[in-house]
């Protein structure tokens, strides 16, 4: 985790401010206001900007919240305010308790995922906290006001710090640290794809930042161990030589591309964004983190458990299970249920997670028993979030056929709010003649025999590509 000294932070990033946000949560004691969180977080909006998105200011007869947005320009004045141990704001002073507090050495962290005591994560963050020399006497403020913020319907002191200095504040927490200061970068690396030589980068940044370089080596796994070595290959460049669409305010996206050679599964790829020699952003992981997506790379295939299977059962004998079930008659399966092997086989060897539901097939309303339909596999692909509800007939299939299973998958999805997961009905038959309603096949996968063919196909070459086109991967 990058760091650095809150003065040089500052230094680096203060022509991306235009303000201070500065809150602070006080309770009186002993005819004075005495500090129980002070926050800290610098912005590119202005000052009166912010004042708009202000809550309201708590107030009890012993707690009280002042919310104060200040230009940037006011920091070095705040800064010897809170050296000296004491903030003079909007009028009133809140002692903080602590003297010759040396602000400017204090250490930062770069939060790249959000700050752990902020709630919002839009951007990485440069994160500091100072501590008071004793958390006793604030947790017994806490314990004295809980009362009186009550009546004003929150659940208790915690809650009301925590709601109007935007921050997680909460008993479990180390009560000696008074005040957190938060930088934010304005650089955020949003994604990374690597299919073993080609890595493409999604990145969002400040226009202040275009001078910024950003580095991409790929690295063997003895970097990581403590031992130092060569980089394998690397990609510098600087932010202003990627491009990039404006998409508000002063800020851009884009997406840059490169090749590494040499990559192996246990190799570091590291991405860093550095300005001016501070590290405003850091990513790194193994390289099989990203090869998962890209099993052929490295594997020679897509499809390494179709390989497997071969080995216990040819492709051909599978292929005669899915176009020609009627011929598997035995004590052990059934026709039909040879069948649905065959089929939940298929989909496993395609990347699929696979669960074949037998005697389970029965759909019901939870509340009236009354049956919805019948689903014979259920599986599903997590990289493309999506799950896929099978019926299987032997027979040609027939309009009503596809409804139910449409109807069923359309309750599975229901199981996921706002659709995180696409649920996609499948209808798969072993015969070649599907003379169905074409308005009934929309919104639904029909699957014949002759397709079942084709897909086992791709899947024994390993063609990827056409495997997630077939079932609209994406």
């Amino acid at each position: 985790m990058p760091s650095a000294k809150l003065s040089e932070v500052f230094e680096h990033l203060s022509s991306l401010y235009n303000s201070v946000d500065l809150r602070i949560a006080c309770c009186k004691y002993d005819q004075r206001l005495i500090n129980i969180l002070t926050t800290i977080r610098f912005s590119d909006e202005h000052a009166d900007d912010l004042r708009t998105k202000l809550p309201s200011p708590v107030q009890t007869e012993d707690f009280r919240t002042i919310l104060c947005p200040l230009e940037v320009a006011r920091w070095k004045e705040l800064r010897k305010d809170i050296a000296s141990g004491k903030l003079e704001v909007q009028g009133t002073s809140v002692d903080l308790g602590v003297v010759e507090r040396h602000i400017d050495s204090a250490n930062c962290n770069l939060e790249q995922y959000g700050s752990s005591y902020f709630l919002e994560k839009d951007w990485p963050e440069y994160i500091a906290t100072l501590s008071r020399p004793s958390a006793m006497p604030i947790q017994q403020h806490l314990e004295r006001i809980a009362a009186q913020v009550r009546r004003l319907d929150y659940r208790d002191a915690y809650q009301a710090i925590s709601e109007s200095l935007r921050v997680y504040f909460s008993p479990n927490m180390n009560l000696a640290n008074d005040l957190f200061l938060a930088l934010p970068v304005y650089a955020k690396i949003e994604g990374i794809d690597f299919d073993g030589e080609l890595v493409s980068l999604d990145l969002r940044f400040h226009e202040k930042l275009k001078d910024a370089r950003l580095v991409v080596q790929l690295l063997t796994t003895e970097a990581y161990s403590g031992r130092s070595g060569p980089k394998k290959d690397e990609i510098v460049r600087t932010l202003a030589h990627c491009g990039g669409s404006p998409i508000e305010r002063n800020f851009c996206q884009t997406k840059i591309s490169g090749k590494l050679t040499g990559a192996a599964f246990d190799d570091y790829l590291e991405v860093r964004v550095n300005y001016e020699g501070l590290e405003i952003g850091e990513e790194s992981h193994q390289v099989r983190r990203y090869l998962r997506k890209y099993p052929g790379k490295f594997l020679g295939t897509d499809f390494p458990l179709a390989r497997v299977l071969s080995r216990f059962l040819p492709p051909e004998k599978l292929k005669e299970q899915l176009v020609s079930p009627e011929k598997f008659k035995g004590r052990r399966l059934t026709p039909g249920s040879s069948f649905e092997r065959g089929v939940g086989w298929l989909l496993g060897i395609s990347g699929f997670t696979v669960v074949k539901l037998d005697e389970n097939e029965k759909l019901r309303e939870p509340e009236t028993n009354v049956e919805i339909g019948a689903v014979d596999i259920i599986a599903y692909s997590p990289q493309y979030a999506t799950l896929l509800a099978v019926s299987c007939t032997m027979a040609v299939p027939s309009n009503e056929d596809v409804a139910k299973i449409k109807e069923c998958a359309k309750r599975l999805g229901e199981e996921f709010p706002r659709a995180l997961i696409r649920v996609i009905p499948v209808l798969v038959t072993s015969r070649t003649e599907t003379p169905l309603d074409p308005s009934m096949k929309q919104g639904a996968r029909v699957v014949d025999g002759n397709e079942l063919s084709d897909l086992l196909e791709k899947v024994r070459l390993g063609d990827g590509e056409g495997v997630r086109t077939f079932w609209g991967l994406y």
